[in-house]
């Protein structure tokens, strides 16, 4: 994915296998989860919301259509183009200001 390619492009090439090894790490986490039902990983929640920015980016990217939390996700994690008028900056503000959980509710009323 654009966030693993990105991140390798940034490290020494002495580092790269380590670091494509730790971020290669999640996934097998979670696609072999099965086999060890018992097993912990330690996630960091700013790298997470990166890594799910860039999966429903690939997604959409492959012709998927986003689910309704997608979509919500999205709104969430967006930022706004340069120039946006300043009352569309403090209402994206106050949305923000209500925490995930608080958002989530709010919109996925609007949002099939």
């Amino acid at each position: 994915m654009a966030v693993k390619d990105y991140l390798l492009s940034t490290v020494s090439p002495e580092k790269q296998k380590k670091v494509s090894e730790w971020l290669n790490s999640f996934e097998n986490f979670l696609k072999h989860a099965d086999r060890d039902p018992g097993g912990t990983i330690r996630l960091n929640p700013s790298l997470t919301e990166s890594m799910l920015q860039d999966a429903w980016a690939q997604y959409e990217r492959l012709g998927g259509v986003l689910p309704k939390a997608g979509k919500i996700f999205k709104l969430w994690s967006g930022n706004l183009r340069v120039g946006t008028p300043e009352i569309l900056q403090n209402i994206a503000a106050g949305f923000k200001a209500l925490g995930k959980t608080e958002f989530y509710a709010l919109v996925s009323r609007f949002i099939a």
